[in-house]
């Protein structure tokens, strides 16, 4: 059969779609296998792409071994999985890819024992006005909101440093992809809200805790 596919990728995501020839003359095969000194790609035409049943995957690894050295003894019987072939193609990117999530994920942690300590600093600091506050009528909400509020400006004004730089890191990454993503909007604002809401979380302890302390103690606080 003689025909035309759409393009697909048989290599790296960072190079662009080749164009290919699918050969199932057997004819072509045995050159490639038996005549070193063909013109044809030998390493590609000494390999035959089979699909086969994840049952029983050593059983018929085995069944090809056979058949392979039946065929074509002078040659050894080499085998990979497609599915791991493809995985190695980016073994590189997985790498960085953790230690990035990693390297994250102590910088949020780092990030909120900051916040927190910043929180316990400002509520001691602030501690007989948020009495005074509270015998004037202001609830632990309002005290919330107060001592949240200034958290949530160096929050947006973090964000709004972030967002261009973030963009340009990313852009000039996958520049190295003929195939790429698009960076639209929303991840940007996922992430904007979830570190607002991580900030709120770790400050809204101290500030509830202030909110709810004894207006009496917290004047009479030295």
């Amino acid at each position: 059969m003689i025909g035309v596919v759409e393009d697909f990728n048989f290599e790296s995501l960072r190079n662009e779609v080749r164009p290919a020839v699918l050969v199932l003359d057997p004819s072509t095969l045995e050159r490639g296998i038996s005549d070193e000194s063909t013109t044809y790609a030998v390493g590609l035409l000494n390999f035959i792409n089979v699909r086969i049943k994840p049952d029983n995957v050593q059983k018929t690894v085995k069944l090809l071994k056979e058949t392979w050295e039946n065929i074509a003894p002078q040659q050894p019987f080499l085998f990979s999985f497609l599915d791991q072939d493809v995985n190695r193609q980016y073994q590189g990117i997985e790498h960085w890819s953790r230690i990035v999530g990693y390297a994250s994920g102590f910088a949020v942690l780092i990030a909120c024992l900051g916040l927190f300590g910043l929180a316990a600093l400002s509520v001691s600091n602030r501690i007989k006005e948020i009495g005074i506050r509270k015998v004037v009528g202001d609830t632990t909400t309002d005290i919330v909101l107060m001592l949240s509020s200034e958290y949530v400006k160096i929050v947006v004004l973090a964000n709004i440093i972030a967002w261009p730089l973030s963009y340009f890191v990313m852009s000039q990454w996958l520049q190295d992809f003929a195939c790429r993503a698009n960076i639209n909007l929303f991840k940007f604002i996922l992430a904007s809200v979830i570190a607002l809401t991580i900030a709120l979380i770790t400050v809204s302890y101290q500030a509830v805790k202030a909110g709810l302390k004894d207006p009496v103690e917290s004047i009479r606080y030295e």
